[in-house]
């Protein structure tokens, strides 16, 4: 067939009529949504205290062996993931963002030395001040504070290195 001799075949059905108008978005959606994780605020707190015991258990296996344990790292890393993962549904946004920083510091690493061991401690106390002070959102002035000193502290850590 040569390009001046197209066919065009029509199309038997037109989807027009098998598709629905998007319906309005139910403006009480998202309040109902903020309500629903509110309810289920306590749970998520528990389930963070005990990943931070899980941490903790694993933080005192770093420390009694040096710090050069891949799994005992890989698991203090999947811990800080899945912290960081929910907190921002439970608006814990600080708390996501410490577990982040632990994150960044963990990925990849196959050991770390006794300064590593204080990074990571420092991490666990910061993330254990936000649930047992319940600091919401970004924690105010004190937040970005915070966050500050650990950058910093992750930084002098990278010069070390």
């Amino acid at each position: 067939m040569t390009r001046s001799a197209s066919e065009i075949i029509p199309c038997p059905t037109d989807l027009r009529t098998k598709v629905r108008p998007p319906r309005p978005l139910d403006p009480t959606i998202f309040e109902r949504a903020d309500a629903e994780a509110a309810t289920l605020t306590p749970d998520y707190l528990s389930s963070v205290s005990n990943s931070l015991e899980g941490m903790g258990r694993n933080l005192a296996r770093l420390r009694s062996g040096g710090g050069g344990d891949p799994d005992t790292l890989k698991a203090l890393f999947r811990g800080a993931h899945d912290i960081k993962g929910h907190a921002g549904s439970f608006n814990y946004p600080l708390l996501g963002e410490v577990m982040g920083s632990l994150c960044h510091y963990l990925r990849d690493r196959p050991a770390i030395d006794a300064r590593g061991v204080k990074i990571v401690e420092t991490h666990m106390r910061a993330a254990h001040l936000v649930v047992s002070r319940d600091i919401k959102g970004m924690g105010g002035a004190k937040g970005p504070e915070l966050l500050a000193e650990l950058a910093q502290l992750l930084g002098a850590d990278a010069q070390h290195t």
